[in-house]
C-alpha cells in the first residue's frame, strides 16, 4: 500500500528547533531604523495596519509558540538582520540596494523585548535575506541534530502587505495558495522573467 504524503507530521521535540526570523527592533517596533525615513504624518497611513497586526496578532502568536517550544524542550533560535561591521560593507548587494544596514551590536539588531532570547538561545546575525546563505545555520542545525525546523517571524507580514494580499497567510500552504491565486505581483520588475 502506498504511503500517504502530508505536510502534517508529528514533531519530535529532541530533533526540532523553532526559528524566529527578523523579529527585531529594526523592523518590528515603530521606532525601528527601517522606518526612519517615513514622515510622521504618513506613518499610520502607511504602516498602521502592519503594526496593528504585528502587535495584536503576530507577536502574541509567536510568544505562544515560543513558550510552547521552550516548554517542550525544543531548541529556540533567532536570526536577525545585522551587519558584521559598523559600516555594513559586508552586507549583500540586495541589502545595499534596499538601504538596510543594521550595524553590529546596535539596538536595531536586538530581538524585540517581547520575544527576547533566554539564556544561551542562539541568535544568528544575517547579512542577506537568506539565513541559509549568510549564516552557518545549516551547520548549527546539523550539529544540534535538528530535522524539523518550525519557522515564524516578522517579514511575511510585511511581504503580504507589500504584495497587497487581502489577508495575511498563516502558514506555508496558505502562502503557496495565495501565490497561486494571485502571483502577478511576483512578475513585476522582471523578478521571474528572462
Amino acid at each position: 500500500m502506498a504511503e500517504t504524503l502530508s505536510r502534517e507530521v508529528p514533531v519530535e521535540p529532541d530533533r526540532a528547533a523553532l526559528l524566529l526570523i527578523d523579529v527585531q527592533n529594526f523592523g518590528a517596533v515603530r521606532e525601528g531604523g527601517e522606518f526612519k525615513q517615513v514622515p510622521t504624518e504618513d506613518f499610520e497611513r502607511e504602516l498602521g495596519y502592519y503594526f496593528e497586526h504585528l502587535e495584536r496578532v503576530a507577536v502574541p502568536n509567536m510568544q505562544r509558540l515560543q513558550a510552547a517550544c521552550r516548554g517542550a524542550g525544543i531548541e529556540v533560535m533567532y536570526t536577525v538582520i545585522e551587519s558584521l561591521t559598523q559600516d555594513g560593507r559586508d552586507r549583500s548587494l540586495d541589502y545595499k540596494i534596499t538601504g538596510f544596514n543594521v550595524p553590529k551590536g546596535s539596538w536595531d539588531a536586538q530581538v524585540v523585548d517581547a520575544l527576547a532570547p533566554l539564556g544561551d538561545e542562539i541568535v544568528l546575525p544575517k547579512t542577506s535575506s537568506s539565513v541559509f546563505i549568510s549564516t552557518k545555520i545549516d551547520y548549527v542545525l546539523r550539529n544540534l541534530g535538528v530535522c524539523y525546523l518550525i519557522v515564524c517571524g516578522e517579514r511575511r507580514y510585511r511581504a503580504a502587505k507589500i504584495a497587497k494580499l487581502k489577508q495575511v497567510p498563516g502558514s506555508l500552504p496558505e502562502v503557496l495558495d495565495a501565490l497561486e491565486a494571485d502571483h502577478e505581483f511576483l512578475l513585476k520588475g522582471d523578478v521571474f522573467t528572462p
